[in-house]
């Protein structure tokens, strides 16, 4: 028997097979025994055949001949369509019922086996359910008699016959002994590796079901014939679905089917609806199983039941379940009521739930559960695998401040000194009851496993939460300490920049764009998409690609008649709802630019080139987005168009100045998505270079010591302490890198790192506590040419319990250390080593005695700090003859820093124009407001010299701060910065 027919029987069977157990906050004890498949390890995959070529081939050109325009995005390793997408292709009459569904869906598949490959292949009808207007087909392949696992084969057909969307990932180059060496007692024994196992409380379960698992990686696909065995672990709770490999015993993939969560529940009357901070409220108890004698009855929505066929004296008993739930107090006798009645003379028994015969936590579970079973039937009277009576255990004592999914039910831990018995939640109840209607339609739709994909599990049971209650705020009142919740889904999340490698977090994104798309559509529309998009099964255990997929699947979701090409009726509303979180049509784009290199040419144009394509030509790159954005020397950006030359888009930067500094970025989206950057993260780190003929003036590569010192008297981290040395490579749950392994320097080894113990995992050595400071010794930067600083560094906070809540400090200061003006102030990470160039003058007056410092502090909730830096170089330039006393005329226009800067209370700025004409020098604040007029009127060739004293057109001195010169003449236009000090 396979394990998608023990998954529809018995449901001990079911509990063998149950899917991942997710947790409403992070466990305490981290989840360690996950070995991944490659895929699951990179955000950006790389496939082995190119989606252009593919794209060129017979079988596709022939498709696209046949039935016109359709879109298709590629599977890199089958040489297939992942999914294709266009104009309904009429290949039967009416659908009315699944059988035909799923023999015309094949039938499609076999016919198009050019495209699809399905000919060359034994396929098996998974299954085909009726989703909204749509009728979903999904099938697995079959080798052999053995099923092929993560193998995606999907018809989609409207019900006027119409296929409107497929998918085919045909494997047809299996070569593999299909003779297990492994029996099922040595694979159940091998399947316990890696995990701390109890063999008192612990148990392994399965072994005989045999499987091909293909593992994709950037080379191609290796095939596994493997065995399937059930892990379970019982403190923490756990439940590991393992596959090893039937010939070598290696465990091939192993993930979580517990999925942890926070839940509430209730019963018939004494409930709250909303929150544990509300009122009681007496409600009517629904689907409450009711026992006289031996007959059995549920009650109705109403709470009204009626049993017939009783006479005389009989026991009627009611307890806190029925068909969708069965609540288990866990440290004590369930809630029960049973009377003795005559049912001749007495026909009529009422009770009311309330605290003489049950918890109020029983009370919740029960009502609660309920509601949520009622909420997706209302929506999906289709979707019958949740029709159950689900096991919600409350009160539970082996943990807290938590609660879980295992795959076949949910479980609330009791109340603690900090947070309240968690069944008392109502939002986290239909948090934890969302899990399981993520696994039981993912597997009634074909998906042995559920849903695999942890950052999807978390988000749409959110959306599950949060669209019930019609409040973003998930978790309000859960701990005692305060009524604020424990995550919202109205946030600015986006894909990649908030990916933190942590469930919850990362599936904020896709909760956040649900939210958006609830607030343009309507709380019922957003239901609906977030619901029959699961149909499709998007689940890619690559993050991007299974939000593409989700994308998609909304979309497909929302058509109306076979045709995405002509739009769907909610198609502005999904597009900009997703765009908010960065998963919308420009996480198809590839964006790819390598920094421009430093350049001695002054005066000449900068050419910077990038190409970018899109994976579905339903979501083309949109020309007319592509551009460059620079600034000079840390003055106003300014943007120009970049170009389609064919092979890449090109965009140019004015030829500069010698010492000039231009820092810049590129962006560009798909037509109808958000903007895309490069580098991803403008606001924290732009692509820099200096123009120029540059001399180093000092240089350190951090091999020695060389009077860099750490601790400015005031720091207070615990761990994570600035030392130099060969860095350690740390990595998080053994997938993401926290820390380099190298340093920056070519030819060096040694760098100054937060903390360096060696073996180091998951944030163990990371920045703890407070802050920890990294001196610079004193340098001189007097006499000097346009002086400016370039250094490496390392740093990263977007991982952990708390992503992104603390801050990266460097401050330079021109008096030994006694006051400090700050060079960066960022939140932003980088898991590369980053470089940053800034000019002394922009920031403060050179002296003989500068000072840098480097700050990494954990402030913030719980972030894992890191950081390194490496390559500090003080670098000067050829003193411009464009500018200074030279009698010749100058050949290029140049403006230059101001001198004093900071000043108080007059400066001087000095400029060059290589043609007489109209010339203007106006002062501005960071408002754009004019403040004063220093030039206006024509001026000859030559160099001049201006002065400002910090006064208004009236000649009201101005208040300290930061203002903005700006020079016009003729066609050229350049601005920098100056800072005013009182």
């Amino acid at each position: 028997m396979s394990i998608r027919n023990r998954l529809l029987g018995a449901l001990a069977v079911v509990c063998l097979l149950s899917p991942p157990a997710w947790a409403f906050v992070d466990p305490q004890h981290p989840v360690d025994g996950a070995v991944r498949l490659p895929l699951e390890l990179v955000v950006e995959p790389t496939a082995p055949l190119d989606a252009a070529q593919l794209a060129k081939a017979s079988a596709w050109t022939g498709f696209k001949a046949r039935h016109g325009q359709w879109e298709i995005l590629w599977n890199g390793w089958t040489g297939t369509p992942h999914h294709a997408l266009g104009r309904g292709i009429q290949v039967s009459g009416p659908v009315t019922n699944s059988f035909d569904a799923g023999r015309i869906a094949e039938e499609f598949l076999r016919s198009e086996t050019a495209l699809t490959k399905a000919g060359e292949v034994d396929l098996e009808l998974a299954a085909a359910l009726k989703g909204g207007r749509i009728w979903y087909a999904n099938f697995r392949q079959m080798h052999q008699g053995v099923e092929v696992l993560n193998t995606d084969m999907t018809v989609r057909l409207d019900e006027s016959g119409r296929v409107t969307m497929f998918g085919s990932e045909a494997r047809t180059d299996i070569d593999l002994d299909m003779r297990p060496l492994l029996s099922a007692d040595t694979a159940r024994l091998r399947a316990r590796e890696g995990l701390t196992f109890d063999v008192n409380t612990d148990e392994t379960k399965g072994g005989e079901d045999l499987y091909i698992l293909p593992i994709e990686h950037a080379a191609g696909v290796d095939y596994h014939l493997v065995r399937h065995v059930r892990v379970s672990q019982s403190s923490p709770a756990h439940e590991w679905e393992t596959f090893v490999d039937a010939h070598d015993g290696e465990i091939k993939w192993r993930f979580d089917r517990v999925r942890h969560g926070s839940v509430s529940g209730h019963c018939d009357i004494d409930v709250k609806e909303f929150s544990p901070l509300d009122a009681q409220v007496t409600r009517s108890s629904a689907h409450q199983r009711v026992t006289v004698g031996s007959e059995v009855t549920n009650s109705d929505p109403n709470g009204d039941y009626a049993v017939g066929f009783v006479s005389g004296t009989e026991t009627v008993t009611m307890r806190l379940e029925g068909p969708w739930v069965n609540v288990d107090r866990f440290t004590g006798a369930d809630a029960e009521y049973t009377i003795n009645v005559n049912t001749d003379t007495n026909p009529t028994v009422d009770h009311q739930w309330d605290n003489a015969t049950s918890h109020f936590s029983e009370r919740m579970g029960f009502y609660h559960t309920n509601q949520a079973h009622d909420w997706i039937k209302d929506i999906d009277p289709n979707f019958t695998d949740i029709d159950y009576s689900m096991p919600c255990v409350v009160l539970d004592t082996g943990d807290e401040c938590n609660a879980f999914w295992n795959g076949v039910g949910i479980t609330f831990f009791a109340a603690s000194a900090t947070c309240r018995s968690i069944a008392n939640l109502p939002d986290v109840v239909y948090h934890e009851y969302g899990h399981g209607i993520n696994d039981k339609l993912y597997e009634q739709a074909g998906s042995p496993f559920g849903l695999t994909n942890g950052a999807l599990h978390e988000g749409l049971a959110d959306v599950v939460a949060t669209l019930m209650q019609d409040d973003p705020e998930l978790g309000q009142g859960f701990f005692l300490s305060t009524n604020t919740g424990i995550r919202n889904v109205d946030n600015t999340n986006t894909f990649p920049f908030d990916v933190a490698g942590q469930v919850h977090n990362d599936g904020l994104i896709i909760g956040g764009a649900f939210w958006d798309l609830r607030l343009l559509v309507g709380n019922a529309t957003a239901a609906d998409l977030h619901h029959f998009a699961r149909y499709g099964l998007p689940q890619h255990a690559n993050l991007r690609l299974a939000y593409q997929e989700y994308f998609i699947e909304t979309l497909v979701a929302d058509d109306d008649n076979g045709d995405l090409g002509d739009q769907t009726p909610n198609w502005a509303s999904i597009l900009d709802a997703f765009n908010q979180h960065g998963i919308g049509p420009s996480l198809f784009l590839t964006f790819a630019h390598t920094g421009l290199d430093d350049t001695a040419a002054t005066g000449s144009p900068i050419l910077a080139s990038a190409t970018v394509s899109s994976s579905n030509a339903l979501f083309p790159v949109d020309a007319s987005s592509v551009q460059l954005t620079y600034s000079v020397d840390g003055g106003v950006d300014a943007s120009v168009p970049m170009t389609d030359s064919g092979s890449s888009y090109d965009g140019t930067i004015p030829g500069q100045s010698e010492g000039t500094l231009i820092s810049y970025f590129l962006e560009a989206s798909a037509t109808g998505g958000a903007p895309i950057f490069a580098p991803s993260e403008p606001n924290s780190v732009r692509h820099s270079f200096l123009v120029g003929t540059q001399t180093q003036a000092l240089l350190y590569e951090m091999e020695a010591t060389s009077g860099w010192s750490v601790n400015d008297g005031t720091d207070n981290a615990t761990t994570g302490i600035w030392e130099r040395g060969d860095p350690h490579q740390v990595i998080l749950n053994g997938t993401t890198i926290l820390m380099t392994g190298n340093d920056h320097t070519p030819s060096g080894t040694d760098c100054w790192v937060t903390g360096n113990l060696p073996g180091a995992v998951d944030g163990q050595d990371d920045v703890d506590g407070g802050k920890t400071t990294l001196l610079s010794p004193i340098f001189d930067a007097t006499g000097m040419f346009r002086p400016a600083i370039r250094y490496y560094r390392w740093y990263t906070n977007n991982l952990g319990g708390d992503p992104g809540s603390d801050v990266w400090r460097v401050d330079i200061s021109n008096d030994g250390g006694s006051t400090w003006s700050p060079v960066e102030n960022t939140t932003g990470s980088s898991t590369a080593w980053t470089k940053i160039i800034f000019q002394i003058e922009n920031v403060t007056t050179p002296t003989n005695n500068m000072r840098m410092r480097f700050i990494a502090e954990d402030a913030g909730g719980g972030s894992l700090v890191e950081a390194a830096v490496d390559d500090w170089e003080l670098i000067e330039f050829e003193a411009a003859t464009g500018i200074g006393d030279d009698p010749t005329l100058p050949s290029i226009y140049a403006l230059a820093q101001n001198q004093p800067n900071p000043f108080n209370p007059v400066t001087e700025i000095r400029f060059a124009l290589p043609a007489s004409g109209p010339t203007r020098l106006n002062v501005y604040d960071l408002a754009g407001r004019r403040v004063a007029t220093l030039v206006d009127e024509v001026r000859t060739a030559g160099r001049h010299t201006v002065s400002w004293n910090g006064t208004d057109a009236a000649g009201v001195a101005v208040a300290s701060g930061v203002y903005v010169y700006k020079l016009e003449s003729g066609d050229f236009q350049q601005t920098k910065r100056m800072v005013l000090v009182k």
